[in-house]
């Protein structure tokens, strides 16, 4: 803040900052540690009646091997999320390094007409067991249906349970698209 003006290149600083630390450089910091940690980059789909969506996400792990449970922090207000807790379900779609270019047509809600079968001019089919959309393009991906959900101020920790998954290409020479591949950088 300079002022009485805000700067709006400044990030918000959230705490907890210890005690003689000075914030700025402690949230600087913090912030490049934390986007440092490794993630994939992912597409995330999900269906409910005639309204289809995907969207990039990064934060995702299994979390459980028996049953299997994948949790996935998603933004509470994205549309996509919107769709997947009126369905109870979402595909999960595994990236190429070489498609990169499709992260960034979904970072924002992409364009779909009803009817289409093109999600950001990218053709898509509806899964097998729960209709959730899947890309053509992508070789791998899952199928999830929601267990549970742990709500955060920003996100959600939802939790979803693997009910199918699809292999189209071969998984042992598979080189998933991870964030330290593109220039983007996320959360911190």
């Amino acid at each position: 803040m300079t002022g009485n003006k805000i700067n709006l290149n400044e990030p918000k600083i959230i705490g907890p900052i210890p005690q003689g630390s000075d914030p700025q450089s402690y949230d600087k910091l913090r912030r490049q540690l934390l986007w440092k940690i490794p993630t994939g980059l992912y597409l995330l789909g999900a269906a409910w009646k005639d309204q289809v969506s995907m969207m990039t996400v990064n934060q995702v792990c299994q979390i459980s091997s028996d049953p299997k449970i994948l949790v996935a922090g998603l933004e509470k207000n994205s549309y996509t999320y919107s769709l997947a807790k009126q369905s109870n379900a979402f595909s999960l779609c595994f990236l190429k390094k070489d498609q990169r270019e499709l992260i960034r047509k979904f970072v924002k809600r992409p364009n779909h007409e009803i009817g289409s079968n093109l999600l950001a001019g990218f053709p898509y089919y509806l899964s097998a067991i729960k209709g959730t959309p899947v890309l053509e393009s992508v070789d791998f991906y899952l199928e999830l249906v929601i267990v549970n959900v742990v709500g955060f101020k920003s996100h959600d920790a939802v939790f979803g349970e693997v009910v199918n998954v699809c292999a189209n290409g071969d998984l042992e020479n598979f080189n998933p698209l991870v964030m330290s591949d593109t220039r983007m950088s996320y959360g911190g």
